[in-house]
């Protein structure tokens, strides 16, 4: 039996499959995140059952944070899974964190609604009798996607990215394939209302607000010590926006034009401008400095490849905005 070079160990068609993994993390991420949770959800595409339906469940927590537990053991080993672990229950990040991962985005979306033509009744949203149907579709929401998905997009994925390719480019990266990842679910229900070509054009528009939510993922999460907990959060609090706002107007607190300006208009205005902007003030580091401070380590560098300096970054981005 051929030797292997690495460490004197046997080469065996496991470790022909293993180091392949072990060189390219992302890529074999991507792949059985993908193929997992897609192969777990046709069956409930050809069924017809709702898109947020408990029994989609298991492709996602398969799917998305099994492979980021796999990658991350066979990668990092035992301090890495354990790394991961932690960032579940990292809460020391700071109140206004929480306040903004809970409150801001849905904020967001009921200003930018009811500045919007005909959303003067908008702010019913904020009234008490209406705040108080806001628990329940907080968590309704939060045992779907957000607690099965952010171990592969932010704990996995996204400090291989940022490290990789930058915080922006990595970002950009991330989004893209986070908005194509949803594509059974969504896709043949936007072909069934628009037909193909607006079917297809509806999901290219979910896949920019996914890219542009990124953003937002990002910054925060870099702001955040890398915290998971957070990220569900805000996850939890993006989705369960709509939720919320249907609620209300199904009990008539909202009128119908104001329950359109926030689920639609304010919801995507809002999420990209606020993404535009943070790209802008932060020079499209979204605040990765911080995060190299606060949480990369030596060690961690050399377990999943060297990080690039933050100031190149700066470097760079400083050119781009000077026009150099």
């Amino acid at each position: 039996m051929e030797l292997s070079t690495t460490r004197g160990q046997q080469t065996t068609p496991l470790n022909s499959l293993l180091l392949p993994m072990q060189h390219h993390p992302i890529v074999f991420f991507y792949l059985m995140a993908f193929a997992l949770t897609w192969l777990l959800w046709i069956p409930a595409v050809l069924l017809h059952l709702p898109v947020h339906d408990l029994r989609n469940i298991p492709g996602t927590a398969l799917g998305v944070t099994g492979s980021a537990f796999l990658m991350t053991a066979l990668t990092e080993g035992k301090a890495g899974v354990l790394r991961l672990l932690r960032s579940f229950v990292s809460w020391r990040v700071g109140v206004p964190w929480y306040a903004f991962a809970i409150l801001g985005i849905p904020i967001i979306e009921v200003l930018v609604g009811w500045l919007l033509p005909g959303g003067q009744d908008a702010l019913r949203a904020f009234a008490l009798a209406s705040l108080l149907l806001y628990p329940a579709a907080y968590a309704f929401r939060f045992i779907f996607g957000p607690f099965w998905e952010e171990a592969g997009w932010r704990g996995f994925a996204l400090p291989r990215l940022q490290q990789r390719r930058g915080p922006l480019v990595g970002t950009l990266i991330l989004g893209v394939l986070w908005g194509i990842w949803h594509l059974p679910l969504y896709l043949p229900a936007e072909i069934q209302q628009g037909g193909i070509v607006g079917g297809m054009l509806s999901f290219a528009v979910f896949v920019l607000l996914a890219i542009a939510m990124a953003v937002i993922f990002t910054w925060v999460f870099n702001n955040t010590k890398g915290s998971l907990l957070i990220a569900i959060l805000l996850h939890a609090s993006i989705d369960r926006t709509q939720t919320y706002i249907q609620t209300l107007a199904d009990r008539h607190l909202l009128s119908t034009i104001a329950n359109v300006n926030i689920q639609q208009l304010g919801f995507t205005l809002g999420i990209v401008i606020l993404a535009l902007l943070l790209i802008v003030f932060t020079r499209g580091l979204l605040s990765y400095e911080r995060y190299q401070r606060e949480v990369i380590s030596p060690h961690h560098q050399d377990m999943v490849g060297r990080a690039p300096q933050a100031h190149d970054y700066k470097k760079t981005m400083n050119k781009l905005y000077e026009g150099q």
